[in-house]
């Protein structure tokens, strides 16, 4: 989005029109929705079998959490700062 006025009248149109919208190419990779879900899904089959008392290397899932995390933070900003500016309000009215 980054500022650019026809996606910010797009994402107006889409709350007003729908109430909702897709977020695609949200600066989340790939790779790293690969990872999430692989890691995650693997703590928690590890977890259901009743081994939560295993340790795997490099804590599955959290580091790639809080990866992820960041990025939806990231992208939570650029929405707010884009429904703020497109009825015409400043960027930071909804934050």
């Amino acid at each position: 989005m980054s500022g650019d006025p026809g996606e910010i009248s797009k994402l107006g149109r889409a709350c007003e029109d729908w109430g909702f919208f897709l977020a695609i190419n949200h600066g989340a990779s790939e790779d790293l929705m690969t990872r999430i879900q692989e890691d995650l899904v693997l703590e928690g089959f590890l977890e259901a079998q009743g081994s939560s008392q295993v340790s795997l290397p490099g804590t599955p899932g959290r580091d790639v959490l809080e990866e992820y995390c960041q990025k939806a933070g990231e992208l939570a900003g650029q929405l707010l700062k884009g429904i703020s500016e497109s009825p015409g309000f400043e960027g930071t009215y909804i934050s």
